[in-house]
């Protein structure tokens, strides 16, 4: 074997006369990673190809001609034919010739070739054969790195944090555990520092090829995408936006932007950024339904929204597939108009997003590779801004725009209504409402959204998605509609009808079939939502994360040129109107659910439904030789499940591959409640106090009643006293008593 500075040597020289083109087995393994890591990777040449390959490195006069020979007669040595068992001796060869031993080629430290003789294989019995067939034709031999890979390694090798051949060197710094891994914080920071480091590792390396060991019930609870890294798309998104934002500088764009959005961080877009320090919490500055926009905000709107809006609800579409399974797809595709899809607060990143998932779907229904034209169906964008509308309409075809949203019809929901309404047909089999519901004033107005978005969905199987910022208020406004959508609309056993009305003619709407499709695997109330309304200090809230890559407009609008990727965190609930798995199959969500889950389904026989298994809500705590998740269970809990190495092998294994938002099947060796830091009620404003004043007149001797209503309205000084008073009086009256 060479030393690594020979390696790297001959690793150039072939690259240099061969160019991106090897032939099969010219590089040993440690030879092509160095390859891969300099160059990137390969093009293989196979066995009947040589021949031309070869003629075309003679013909190479731009090379030294001694270097070339040699290459070529390396490469012709390790194709000359190998000695076998038939080989026919010529006449006249002695008898005993003819059992010629078994020879392979050496490569020596100089670069020449040795033939090495080898014993052959002994005879095996018919049941080890048959075992050693099996794992040969099993398909584990490493793949090459993607480009996106690479470029990560590179990353890292800047970082001190891989040496120039790949391997990992061990973190010197101290890592600070935050939240609940201080509580567990090992004796050893830096040991915990390493396998914080080597798990990174193992997820990347998932995330590129798939993993064969994983349990199967492990791969179909799995949540996100695959690769867990988005990368737009540029045809239909990152080229057509860079049109656009060509004809703008990008110094007032960034300022504008930075001034909409709060600052360099843009905490007030669809971005979440990680930071200590506080900031307040807010909805989107700009939102898609607005009935006026400037030029500058429908530019910024494309430039710093659409991104993360994507990736966010692509995230969840790719959940909602995998719940309902692709034959829900399927038969929205082979529907006569194809599926009708309304984007309420996307701007047209929904409408994008369910195109993809449509595109991939009915790539997976044309295996030969034959694919026609993808059946989009009938789109329909709510987008109140004249600006707005005319920069989608170059990112989307064949699709119509609304300035505002249809309104709430309670005929709906008549039966026989479609007969004489005309506008009681026009259902829709998905609706994407992102971030419509924070920027509503008051509780009633949500109530009343949330209605009108289910009275729209087709009650054939229609899917509503509610999504809003991965912020406490954010996951308060999804967990209010949630209750909304349980105690009026979905029935549930035990909870057929809501409850009757409290006045004459108010408005009663009976509950129909229906389900939580995702997150949640329960439908009772929230356990993180206990008491309704705002709460202060909010710890625990569910919320989820994806990662997308940053394109190089937003790039060049954060100012970070060396971050090419974001996390974007957010709350959603998926629902589908008039079908109930539960019903269908007799799913149990309850206690007897969450210990079936505890037990694990290990067993290949025993297949899980997922709406019976809890979801990891929290990011999982990997620790020495366990893990513990925190869990919503079926039975409406936040539980700590640990898995140690000692429950299974198959189990731990999984565990520590684990990732934030996934269903998990193989059960825990321990079970614990696990108190939710949700907080204390957020007092809306400040007391009033209210006063009877009796008393004479200085004047007039008259006696008088005063009702006097106090409140302070400034802060208090640094000395201690108090701030200013709002004082009002009102003379309470004959009349009034």
């Amino acid at each position: 074997m060479r030393e690594p500075s020979a390696t790297e040597d001959f690793v150039q020289q072939t690259r240099e006369i061969c160019g991106d083109s090897l032939p099969k087995g010219y590089l040993t393994a440690d030879e092509y990673n160095v390859y891969t890591h300099l160059y990137g990777t390969a093009t293989i040449v196979q066995d009947h190809d040589i021949e031309p390959f070869l003629d075309g490195l003679e013909k190479k006069d731009d090379l030294d001609v001694m270097r070339v020979d040699a290459i070529i007669e390396n490469i012709e040595a390790l194709y000359e034919p190998e000695y076998e068992d038939s080989h026919e001796p010529d006449i006249g060869e002695p008898e005993e010739s003819q059992n010629v031993p078994n020879v392979l080629l050496r490569r020596n430290l100089d670069g020449s070739l040795e033939a090495v003789e080898y014993d052959s294989e002994p005879e095996l019995d018919p049941e080890t054969q048959r075992i050693v067939n099996e794992e040969l034709q099993r398909e584990e031999w490493p793949q090459p790195l993607s480009k996106r890979a690479l470029e990560a390694m590179q990353d890292l090798r800047e970082q001190g944090r891989l040496d120039p051949y790949g391997r990992a060197i061990e973190l010197e710094e101290e890592y600070v555990p935050e939240g609940d891994e201080a509580e567990e914080a090992p004796k050893s920071a830096e040991r915990l520092s390493a396998e914080k480091y080597l798990d990174e590792l193992d997820e990347e390396a998932a995330s590129q090829a798939p993993d064969l060991r994983t349990h199967p019930h492990t791969q179909e609870g799995r949540s996100g995408t695959n690769p867990s890294t988005i990368f737009l798309p540029k045809d239909t998104f990152i080229n057509p936006i860079s049109s656009i934002l060509s004809h703008t500088s990008n110094k007032h764009l960034t300022d504008f932007a930075y001034q909409t959005f709060g600052g360099r961080l843009m905490q007030d877009s669809v971005a979440t950024p990680s930071t200590k320090g506080a900031f307040q919490q807010k909805p989107v500055a700009l939102e898609a339904t607005q009935a006026k926009m400037k030029t500058m905000e429908a530019t910024t709107y494309l430039a710093a929204m659409m991104p993360g809006l994507y990736a966010s609800i692509t995230n969840i579409l790719v959940e909602v597939r995998r719940r309902l399974g692709s034959a829900w797809i399927e038969q929205l595709l082979r529907q006569p108009n194809g599926s009708r899809i309304l984007d309420i607060g996307g701007g047209g990143a929904g409408v994008l997003a369910w195109r993809d998932i449509l595109r991939a779907e009915w790539e997976r229904m044309h295996p030969d590779g034959i694919v026609e034209s993808v059946a989009h169906g009938q789109a329909t964008v709510v987008s109140g801004a004249y600006e707005l509308t005319s920069n989608v309409k170059q990112l989307l075809d064949n699709t119509t725009f609304v300035p505002r949203q249809p309104h709430f019809s309670p005929i709906r929901d008549i039966p026989g209504a479609r007969e004489y309404d005309p506008n009681a047909r026009k259902h829709y089999d998905i609706i994407i409402a992102p971030h419509t519901l924070w920027g509503l004033e008051e509780d009633y107005m949500r109530k009343n959204q949330v209605q009108n978005y289910w009275s729209l969905l087709n009650p054939d199987g229609g899917v509503l998605v509610l999504l809003e910022k991965g912020l406490p208020r954010g996951f308060e406004m999804v967990a209010g509609a949630r209750e909304v959508l349980l105690n009026n609309h979905i029935s549930s056993p035990g909870f057929e009808s809501n409850s009757p009305p409290l006045y004459e003619n108010s408005q009663y709407v009976r509950k129909e079939p229906g389900m939580i499709i995702a997150p949640c695997t329960n439908h009772s109330k929230c356990p993180m939502y206990t008491i309704p309304g705002e709460m202060a200090n909010r710890k625990d809230f569910c919320h989820f994360q994806q990662r997308y890559d940053r394109p190089s407009f937003l790039r060049r609008l954060h100012g970070e040129v060396g971050k090419s990727h974001e996390d974007i965190r957010f709350s959603y609930i998926a629902v589908q109107r008039g079908k109930d798995k539960r019903q269908e199959k007799d799913i149990p969500q309850n206690e007897e659910a969450t210990l079936a889950a505890l037990e694990g389904y290990e067993d290949l026989d025993n297949v899980p439904e997922p709406l019976t298994l809890p979801r990891v809500v929290l990011p999982p705590m990997k620790r020495h030789k366990h893990v513990t998740f925190d869990l919503c269970t079926p039975s409406a809990q936040i539980e700590r499940w640990t898995i140690p190495a000692s429950k299974s092998k198959q189990g731990y294994r999984d565990a520590r591959k684990a990732r934030w938002g996934d269903l998990w099947a193989l059960g825990a060796k321990t079970r614990v409640i696990r108190p939710v830091r949700s907080g204390t009620p957020k007092k809306t404003g400040k007391a009033r106090k209210t006063i009877i004043e009796a008393g004479v007149g200085d004047t007039d001797d008259k006696s008088y009643l005063k009702e006097v209503r106090e409140r302070p309205v400034g802060r208090k000084t640094k000395d201690g006293r108090k701030g200013r008073i709002w004082r009002q009086e009102r003379e309470i009256k004959d009349e009034d008593l």
